[in-house]
């Protein structure tokens, strides 16, 4: 994510707003920082889903499921000291991290992603949602790696950059589905496709179902994941 100071008016709002600790005795603050709930709609997988992909130029066939998806709501103390970046008069809060793992029946990782929350060094979107106050963060990547290559396999909002390049399609057909409201993304470690260091993945994902297609691409090589079925 994107690291940048919370502007001085949202700091102040969420010292207002939530529970100061007292020394030696944290108290659980009235402060939540929550990744953006329509982003999580489409990663936020159900756990042990199963998925059945074909590989486009072979046939093979790769069975997984989803062995790891876990939202955590995890606790900030206030770090002290003077050569702490964080204030000590700050508040305490919650914030969010989503994991998600896909494997193999032989336990080999097909996928892996993870998202988090930082109030502090991001640029955050705040609500007041009357008690407690909760921040939305509205500026997040889910970086994901398949196949030993890592990239941004899905970030809101949908936006597109250098190096990162997200498209919406209405209707996609693949392996005789056609799913709707399909968004892909495109991310690359920068190079240029002649570079023999190139790689790219490009990841299509629908909501309720996640993944319907992959592409791990090299300096002379694409393997295209296609979905058959999941349950």
């Amino acid at each position: 994510m994107k690291k940048t100071v919370i502007s001085l008016t949202a700091s102040v709002l969420l010292l207002m707003a939530c529970k100061k600790d007292k020394p030696g005795e944290p108290t659980y603050p009235d402060c939540h920082v929550k990744l953006n709930p329509t982003a999580l709609e489409f990663i936020n997988l159900p756990l042990n889903r199963y998925y059945i992909y074909k590989d486009s130029a072979n046939g093979t066939i790769d069975s997984v499921r989803v062995t790891k998806s876990i939202l955590e709501k995890r606790y900030h103390y206030p770090h002290k000291g003077t050569n702490s970046y964080f204030d000590p008069g700050r508040p305490s809060y919650y914030s969010e991290k989503y994991s998600l793992s896909i494997s193999t029946a032989s336990n080999q990782l097909w996928f892996t992603g993870l998202a988090d929350s930082d109030f502090y060094f991001d640029n955050i979107q705040f609500r007041l949602l009357g008690n407690p106050l909760v921040y939305i963060d509205s500026n997040f990547y889910f970086s994901g790696t398949s196949d030993n290559i890592s990239h941004n396999s899905f970030w809101y909002p949908f936006n597109s950059d250098l190096t990162r390049l997200h498209t919406f399609i209405p209707m996609l057909a693949i392996e005789g589905t056609t799913y709707s409201d399909v968004h892909q993304f495109f991310s690359s470690n920068g190079l240029q496709p002649t570079e023999a260091n190139y790689n790219a993945s490009v990841y299509y994902w629908a909501k309720g179902i996640g993944i319907i297609k992959k592409e791990i691409i090299s300096f002379n090589s694409v393997k295209t994941s296609l979905l058959l079925r999941y349950g």
